[in-house]
């Protein structure tokens, strides 16, 4: 409802999207390419939420541009998707991840570190429970082949048997999986 009414009543607000955080603030960038520092009406930061972030990358906001490259956000628009994950420590509040958005790319290494399939697993429910479809992407395939001095027998050992795994069901994989190595190209395109 806010949203609509600063929409409405505010013509003079511009519109952009953020495209980073930082301790600095939030760089917000206008259909025309522009980008601008923004910090926070503090209205919008008193705002009671179960949301532990209030303005994520990918968020589509109203802001009033101030002096030089630097604005104030004064509203987010509706987002359309949310990757979310619940705080560790309180478990009513969601911890936005980013916004509006409609795949993630989960990205794990074969080995150093190690592939942990539980944590892809987790980062998948997340992303289907906010509605965005996960691709599963694993680098360094080229381990298999010249392993590094640094992994122990038994860490590849390990490794080569998840890699195996999934190889062995990724025509029956409900979601994309890529195997690829950056080093070598393979399966890049």
């Amino acid at each position: 409802k806010q949203n609509s009414l600063l929409a409405h009543n505010h013509a003079d607000l511009t519109e952009g999207l953020v495209v980073t955080l930082s301790r600095e603030g939030y760089q917000v960038e206008t259909k025309g390419g522009d980008q601008f520092l923004c910090t926070l009406k503090g209205t919008l930061k008193k705002e009671k939420s179960l949301d532990k972030n209030l303005v994520v990358v990918g968020d589509h906001v109203y802001f009033d541009k101030t002096n030089g490259g630097e604005g104030v956000v004064y509203a987010v628009k509706p987002r359309r998707s949310e990757l979310v994950r619940l705080d560790n420590l309180k478990r009513r509040h969601k911890q936005l991840m980013a916004a509006n958005i409609d795949q993630v790319f989960i990205t794990s290494c074969l080995l150093a570190p190690c592939l942990k399939p539980f944590l892809i697993d987790r980062y998948i429910l997340a992303a289907i429970k906010s509605g965005i479809e996960p691709i599963v992407v694993i680098n360094k395939i080229d381990y298999l082949e010249d392993r590094p001095s640094f992994v122990s027998d038994k860490q590849f050992e390990q490794d080569k048997e998840h890699f195996l795994a999934l190889k062995k069901m990724q025509t029956s994989y409900p979601f994309k999986l890529f195997f690829v190595s950056s080093k070598t190209g393979e399966n890049v395109e």
